[in-house]
């Protein structure tokens, strides 16, 4: 399944300043209901209506709905288009803290994506393909070479290496603690 990742501004409200209405930097992820996540569970409030999400609805961090003055069933305005809060995102299992973030999260359809517009050239988006290899797949290093061959400039991670990133920063951290301690 695709899961793509943007950023826009999004505000609760055109009536005016101070009731909601400034706009918020809020990081847009768009995902296929019915297919995300493969591990885990997207946590709502209400419980379960990600699988109701269609490309008039969203989901939306309780920050985005404190700081818009929104409450589930009204709207938000995302590049001018109004989309109805389905419910509350409280968490994603693909997600991790790390007490930064860029800006409040807003969880929708591709479709919904597509609708505000903001997908254009130019445009700083961030696409990502997860698989899941079911029962009687190749083995994980035989699709990753696969992957590799008609892909070579395409970075691919696995379950285990999440954020290479955070990785090679933990050996670092992993080796100079060692070090210190000796």
């Amino acid at each position: 399944t695709r899961i793509t990742e943007s950023v826009s501004m999004v505000s609760g409200s055109t009536a005016g300043v101070g009731d909601g209405s400034a706009p918020i930097l809020t990081t847009l992820k768009a995902v296929d209901p019915h297919a995300y996540p493969f591990a885990g569970v997207v946590g709502t409030t209400p419980a379960g209506v990600l699988p109701r999400l269609d490309d008039s609805t969203v989901l939306a961090s309780p920050d985005l709905l404190l700081r818009t003055g929104q409450t589930v069933g009204g709207t938000l305005s995302v590049a001018g288009q109004k989309l109805r809060i389905l419910g509350q995102l409280d968490s994603e299992p693909d997600r991790i803290e790390f007490g930064f973030s860029l800006g409040p999260r807003l969880l929708l359809t591709p479709a919904g994506l597509q609708r505000t517009g903001i997908v254009q050239f130019g445009s700083q988006i961030r696409s990502r393909l997860v698989f899941q290899l079911g029962t009687g797949a190749p083995s994980l290093p035989a699709v990753e070479a696969r992957l590799r061959a008609a892909w070579p400039h395409t970075p691919l991670q696995d379950a285990h290496s999440i954020n290479p990133n955070l990785s090679r920063g933990l050996d670092h951290a992993t080796t100079f603690l060692t070090f210190i301690s000796l």
